[in-house]
């Protein structure tokens, strides 16, 4: 219950499913089936849908993607509270057997009102469940009255309101439908019943200008491979030359260019240059300033000794 992950063999986790009586119970997002002998045949079960197919992410290899693809097993309860996809990716899930429930939000609508801020107590868990059946009803309803006050005092929503346009969508979700999430809109789910599913995260041409800056910020050696590959397909040079020009635009250096880093290496090269320069001019003045404060000792020293002998010599003519 401490929100960590574990991995648990399917059988045994079955039999967890049958018993158990959690209040919100473990649910398997298993993103490594492929590398499994048996269950990498769930691959050729299904096919991705026509629609999410163009997946720029795909010229990158299994490596260096981050886990994309998940094959979901849920008992009723279970499920994932509310969140954004990851490098601003679009995602499609469809469901084998059972049902959830759904709500999104789309972007306009501000964080932490999704998240329920000042709504949460502090004894109440980040649970699915208890999302839907407590948190998500506080916020709508303290929408509505948010809403209807500003309308009473306005005779409309000002624009300075978060509640300036508040929505949400919920659903239900049955066997052999197929949920779209856009990119940048939170969703959480609830499973109404033992569930299965497939679901995977991608990246097209319609989203890749929001991705693409997600991914040079995050997975810095994974946005340089993307660029490489986009250059060398004639059919998407076109989103290579987007993405540098959003990178001058912004300003943005690409820590695996080549060019970028022999321009690194250069100026490293000259900052040390510089400090060394600076560092043995400090130790030359240094031997000056000890080479003269000795000479000022040294002529101090010999006009003492003079004024000896002038004195010694006055006192022999009047003695």
């Amino acid at each position: 219950d401490d929100g960590r992950s574990i991995k648990v063999k399917l059988k045994h986790f079955l039999r967890y499913q049958r018993s158990t009586k959690d209040d919100s119970p473990l649910y398997i997002f298993d993103s490594a089936f492929e590398d499994d002998r048996v269950s990498k045949r769930i691959l050729q079960e299904y096919s991705v849908p026509v629609y999410f197919r163009d997946d720029l992410f795909r010229f990158i290899s299994e490596q260096r993607r981050p886990p994309y693809r998940w094959f979901l097993v849920g008992p009723e309860r279970s499920g994932t509270t509310i969140h954004i996809d990851p490098l601003a990716t679009n995602a499609w899930n469809t469901l084998i057997q059972g049902a959830k429930r759904w709500v999104l939000f789309p972007p306009h609508v501000p964080k932490n009102i999704i998240k329920g801020r000042g709504l949460v107590r502090r004894d109440e868990d980040d649970e699915a469940i208890h999302y839907f059946m407590f948190i998500l009803p506080r916020i709508k309803r303290k929408a509505s009255a948010v809403i209807q006050l500003e309308l009473k005092t306005h005779g409309t929503v000002p624009d300075t309101s978060p509640y300036k346009n508040f929505c949400c969508y919920e659903f239900t979700q049955y066997a052999g439908e197929t949920v779209f999430v856009p990119n940048g809109w939170w969703h959480a789910v609830l499973n109404l019943t033992d569930t299965v599913a497939v679901t995977q995260n991608y990246c097209s041409e319609r989203n890749f200008e929001k991705s693409w800056i997600k991914t040079r910020e995050g997975r810095k050696r994974m946005a340089w491979k993307l660029l490489q590959q986009l250059d060398s397909r004639p059919e998407y040079q076109h989103l290579a030359q987007r993405a540098r020009a959003m990178n001058e635009r912004d300003g943005h250096v690409m820590k695996y260019d080549p060019v970028q880093i022999a321009k690194r290496e250069e100026r490293a090269r000259l900052e040390n240059a510089k400090k060394k320069q600076q560092k043995e001019g400090e130790e030359s003045t240094s031997d000056d300033d000890d080479s003269s404060s000795n000479g000022d000792e040294e002529g101090g020293n010999n006009g003492s000794q003079s004024n000896d002998r002038r004195r010694k010599k006055q006192r022999r003519r009047m003695m």
